[in-house]
């Protein structure tokens, strides 16, 4: 066995760890720390491809391993943090508490259909899961540090649960962050979300998440208008 082609593996493995870690904070009521869990996760996770095409070693057991780790990380994860988050307030209903599971559900067939869909190489169909976990985790450390008493929070959990498992499982045409070369001008939507994206988490911390997300929906579509526009010419 080569150690080499191991590498991407122990990273992947590292996504894991920190994911179950993470886990362990949000069972103790700490969303902070299992959103800092989650981030890097995030960056093993970003990385252990990264090094799999560097290194030339990439393979089926490597991508089998990621997605596993992906349903922990980005879907039980987040999960979890609703969960108990929302069971933590004094108005909270037990049958919608349970409905948060929807989330690694849904994480989890998300990730079946991203491992056999061929047309997702260089952009996405439907929200991915780690902007969808990063996105939960974020809200929720916001609603926790914040201490934001919304009296529709019974009703809002739920109900952006459901609607974010939804746009997991969609069709619709979203930005993957791969850039290529001789792309030009076609790439720079992406920078501008990703300049302001930086910029929003640095003044607004936690609070970023709620512009954030529907950026990236805009930004994607303002994207491929440009492409399409592009292709015509």
């Amino acid at each position: 066995m080569k150690i080499k082609a191991q590498i991407p593996n122990l990273l992947t493995a590292s996504n894991l760890f920190s994911g179950v870690l993470g886990i362990t904070f949000a069972l103790d009521a700490e969303p902070v720390y299992a959103f800092y869990c989650m981030i890097i996760s995030g960056i093993f996770d970003f990385f252990d491809g990264f090094v799999a095409r560097l290194l030339k070693v990439a393979s089926p057991i490597g991508r089998e391993l990621d997605s596993l780790a992906d349903v922990v990380t980005f879907g039980v994860l987040p999960g979890l943090m609703a969960y108990t988050f929302y069971t933590g307030l004094p108005d909270y209903h037990s049958l919608a508490a349970y409905s948060l599971f929807i989330i690694p559900v849904f994480s989890a067939y998300r990730l079946a259909i991203f491992n056999l869909d061929e047309t997702q190489h260089d952009h996405f169909k439907g929200l991915n899961t780690p902007t969808n976990a990063l996105f939960i985790g974020a809200m929720i450390c916001w609603f926790s540090t914040e201490n934001i008493q919304w009296y529709l929070f019974p009703i809002i959990l739920p109900a952006g649960a459901l609607i974010l498992s939804l746009l997991l499982v969609s069709r619709i045409p979203l930005l993957a962050f791969k850039f290529k070369k001789g792309q030009g001008k076609k790439e720079w939507p992406k920078i501008i979300f990703l300049i302001f994206s930086v910029v929003s988490i640095v003044f607004l911390k936690f609070a970023a998440a709620a512009i954030v997300l529907p950026l990236y929906f805009i930004f994607s579509i303002l994207y491929f208008k440009i492409n399409e526009i592009h292709s015509r010419n």
